[in-house]
């Protein structure tokens, strides 16, 4: 799979929660969820997505060496 299609694959996922989260009658539910969703969005990043100042390689670059 490649990075664009799994990045989008996980935000769109992302997006729905979100969106459900500000349909909750129960506002601090939906912020609860808004919270986690958060949270989530910023680990698919770190996994997904290189950085200049990363400590160890993408998820996605690690696979990419072990099938070499």
């Amino acid at each position: 799979m490649s990075l664009t299609t799994e990045l989008n694959h996980h935000l769109r996922r992302a997006m729905i929660e979100i969106r459900i989260a500000s349909e909750l009658d129960d506002r601090e539910q939906g912020l609860k969820v808004l919270d986690l969703v958060t949270e989530e969005i910023d680990g698919i990043l770190i996994d997904l997505v290189p950085t200049a100042s990363a400590e160890r390689a993408p998820r996605l670059a690690r696979f990419r060496e072990n099938q070499m």
